[in-house]
C-alpha cells in the first residue's frame, strides 16, 4: 500500500521539480570515460544523478527507487541522452537483483528513511560481490 503524499511533501516534488532538467543537463554534459564491465547499484536513486555520474566513469548503471515518478523520470532523461541503465521500482529491503552482482553499490542519504536498516544492509551485501564496494552516504547533524 502506497504512503499517501501530505501537502508538505507535494510543495517539496514542486520546487525540486521546477529546475530538474537543467540540473540533468549539467550531469549529462560530464566526459564519457571507456567501460569498465563493471556493476554499480544505486539503492535509492532518486533522480539518477549518481549514476549518470557512474556510467559516465564507463560502469554499468542500475538502479532502483521507490518513487515511480523519479524512477520515470530518470528513465525518461538516461533515453532522452542515449544512456543504457536498468532502472526499476523496488524497496531496499527486497533489493530486485541477484546474489553477488554488482562490483559497487551506492546507497546515499537514504537508509535513514528505511524502518528496518539492518534488513537493508544485509540486500545489499547479498547483491554486493565478495571485495565489492559500497559507497554510503548519511546526514550529518553537525553539518547542517
Amino acid at each position: 500500500m502506497k504512503d499517501e503524499v501530505g501537502l508538505s511533501r507535494k510543495l517539496y516534488r514542486k520546487l525540486l521539480y521546477r529546475n530538474i532538467d537543467k540540473v540533468y543537463e549539467i550531469h549529462f554534459k560530464r566526459k564519457q570515460m571507456p567501460r569498465k564491465n563493471k556493476k554499480v547499484l544505486d539503492v535509492g536513486m532518486g533522480f539518477g544523478f549518481d549514476l549518470i555520474t557512474k556510467y559516465r566513469e564507463g560502469y554499468d548503471c542500475y538502479g532502483i527507487d521507490n518513487d515511480e515518478l523519479r524512477v520515470s523520470k530518470t528513465k525518461e532523461m538516461f533515453e532522452k541522452n542515449g544512456l543504457n541503465a536498468v532502472l526499476k521500482v523496488g524497496v531496499a529491503t527486497k533489493i530486485p537483483f541477484g546474489r553477488n552482482f554488482f562490483d559497487m553499490v551506492i546507497c546515499s542519504h537514504m537508509i535513514e528513511h528505511v524502518r528496518d536498516d539492518k534488513k537493508c544492509l544485509r540486500e545489499i551485501f547479498r547483491v554486493l560481490k565478495k571485495g565489492g564496494i559500497l559507497h554510503i552516504r548519511v546526514p550529518n547533524i553537525h553539518n547542517l
